[in-house]
């Protein structure tokens, strides 16, 4: 559900902040969340998978993200 408003209301915002290079800005925002996302995902993983309390491996990030 926040995915789907995403996709609708980051270009608007964009066109809005930037008209004249809203493409090309767009495209920037793009490709940084995505290589956030080739950072993040691996390193986090990492985390998760090392992770021990009583609570498990995985619920403490789970609980965190919330």
């Amino acid at each position: 559900a926040l995915l789907a408003s995403a996709l609708v209301t980051v270009p608007l915002r964009v066109a809005e902040v930037d008209p004249d290079g809203k493409e090309r800005s767009l495209g920037l925002i793009v490709a940084l969340g995505a290589l956030v996302a080739v950072v993040a995902n691996p390193l986090f993983g990492r985390l998760s998978d090392r992770t021990t309390s009583r609570f498990g491996r995985r619920r403490p990030w789970l609980i965190g993200g919330v």
